[in-house]
């Protein structure tokens, strides 16, 4: 070298522990390292792939005694803070690190309100925001016409129930008692209360409705009977329109208009033998006898005859 040059003398090379070039950097997992040499005064960089960060020095520097100033460095995930408990949930998440997950459910009978899952961003924090667990609550129901309601409760929470029941004679259609749901919504449709009526009074052979209004009665009403001409009417002359749509059992009977027997007469002869409603009965004297009285009698429609059985009298000359 130059530097021997004029020197008089045996000079003695040796090695030096001064100007040694520096170990070569070890690749790493999730990052990249980046140098142009490794001599004396060389730089070492180090990057991380998205979601991790350094841990150790961003950079190295070859120093005189041909080691690095820091010991090399790794990539490790990104950490996030705890991200919080929301009240009335429970929370499951361990993996507080880069893609880590963290989910909030709501106790029975809240519901969720936002996103209920969580994750650990690239730049350490929590995608979204906080979710909330409300209290689950029905809306209050629709009262219809001639409906009442009972309730249990001021509010409607998840598993309340609520009957429903109808005025004196309406009775339910649909389902009487409802139930409040996860969803905040009724278990069904709210009923109606419809009249209660009854349909078609029973017939009556020879009998007529009096106040027939179209085959459909309202309950606790009644249905009024007559009978035809020639026929009377046994029992009550009504049936009743029951609670439960059925009429009274009891109906009325229409039996035939008959009057009393009528004999003949002394001195004369009875002309038919029907005794029913609007039958005639006529009556002859012998030779020599007169009719006092009418000669012919009708049945009425009260079971009487019309007038009095006549007789015959002797002819006065």
């Amino acid at each position: 070298p130059d530097f021997l040059k004029g020197v008089n003398g045996r000079v003695q090379v040796a090695n030096s522990s001064f100007c040694n070039d520096c170990k070569v950097p070890a690749e790493i997992e999730n990052g990249k390292v980046t140098y142009d040499d490794v001599t004396l005064g060389s730089v070492v960089s180090y990057t991380c792939d998205e979601g991790y960060q350094v841990k150790g020095s961003n950079e190295l520097r070859c120093g005189v005694y041909g080691e690095w100033d820091a010991d090399e460095s790794v990539c490790e995930r990104v950490k996030c803070p705890y991200p919080g408990s929301v009240p009335y949930s429970d929370n499951h998440g361990r993996d507080l690190r880069y893609k880590g997950v963290f989910t909030y459910t709501c106790k029975r009978g809240y519901r969720m309100e936002g996103n209920g899952t969580r994750v650990c961003q690239a730049d350490g924090t929590w995608s979204g925001e906080k979710p909330q667990c409300v209290l689950i609550f029905c809306p209050e129901p629709e009262q219809k016409s001639e409906m009442l309601i009972e309730r249990w409760s001021p509010i409607y929470k998840l598993d309340d129930s609520i009957r429903f029941y109808c005025k004196p004679n309406f009775a339910i259609n649909g389902t009487s008692i409802l139930h409040c749901q996860e969803n905040g919504t009724w278990s069904g449709i709210v009923p109606s209360c419809e009249p209660i009526t009854c349909r078609n009074p029973p017939a009556v052979t020879h009998g007529n409705l009096v106040n027939d209004i179209g085959g459909s009665y309202a309950a606790d009403s009644l249905a009024r009977y007559e009978c035809e001409k020639g026929y009377k009417m046994e029992g009550i002359n009504t049936v009743k329109c029951f609670q439960n749509r059925t009429w009274s059992s009891t109906v009325p009977v229409c039996s035939l208009v008959i009057c009393d027997e009528v004999k003949n007469i002394e001195h004369g002869k009875k002309i038919g033998d029907s005794y029913t409603y609007d039958s005639v009965v006529e009556y002859q004297c012998e030779h020599g006898y007169e009719i006092k009285g009418s000669s012919a009698i009708i049945c009425l429609n009260s079971g009487e005859w019309n007038a009095s059985i006549p007789s015959c009298n002797l002819k006065r000359c």
